[in-house]
């Protein structure tokens, strides 16, 4: 399922233009922060990877900031770098 997930937004992903994080914030964030999630999910770890990049380039708020390394920490727990995800954290 998460698979198709990330098939579908990578669609999505395409459809927006560059611009999206000055025209719609919110929206720029929800799509990439959904493409970062189904990626590591769906165990493409190189492509989550690209997109927190993108996500932690773009986020303005702490509290946006946050939530990416959170999402970004449980993806290194669920790969065994625990301490790597601690690093992350601080």
């Amino acid at each position: 399922a998460y698979e198709t997930g990330l098939s579908c937004f990578q669609i999505i992903e395409k459809l927006v233009s560059d611009s999206i994080w000055k025209d719609d914030y919110k929206k720029a964030l929800e799509i990439f922060t959904m493409l970062a999630r189904l990626s590591y999910l769906s165990k493409e770890f190189d492509q989550a990877e690209k997109y927190f990049s993108i996500l932690q380039k773009n986020t303005k708020s702490a509290l946006d900031k946050v939530t990416v390394f959170e999402l970004k920490s449980a993806m290194m727990v669920s790969r065994n770098k625990i301490i790597e995800s601690i690093t992350l954290l601080k």
